[in-house]
């Protein structure tokens, strides 16, 4: 579900406070709403709108260890793959990367 509570059942006593997640985890773009019906032992009944927006990050490779990428398409990065070449075990090797969400 794009929307869950948890936990979904508490009992808290009159005066009692209580504490839930609500996750929202979209599975298409654009606005998303669902209603939360919370029930109390004597029936009492809060509805509560959920609501929330997907969206699509759209990222752009602008550079690689601080040189543009190696391919480019209608001056588009379409480079997949970041090449390490040879490490020593128990090396490391850093490549920063630039990117831009557009």
């Amino acid at each position: 579900t794009v929307f869950s509570v948890s936990p979904t059942f508490a009992e808290l006593p009159a005066g009692a406070a209580g504490r839930f997640s609500v996750r929202f985890a979209p599975e298409r773009e654009g606005p998303l709403a669902h209603a939360l019906v919370l029930v109390c032992d004597n029936c009492e009944v809060k509805e509560l709108t959920l609501t929330g927006t997907g969206c699509v990050a759209s990222l752009q490779l602008e550079s690689v260890g601080g040189r543009p990428p190696l391919f480019q398409q209608n001056g588009r990065a379409v480079q997949d793959t970041l090449h390490f070449d040879d490490v020593s075990v128990h090396g490391a090797v850093s490549l920063p990367l630039a990117v831009q969400n557009s």
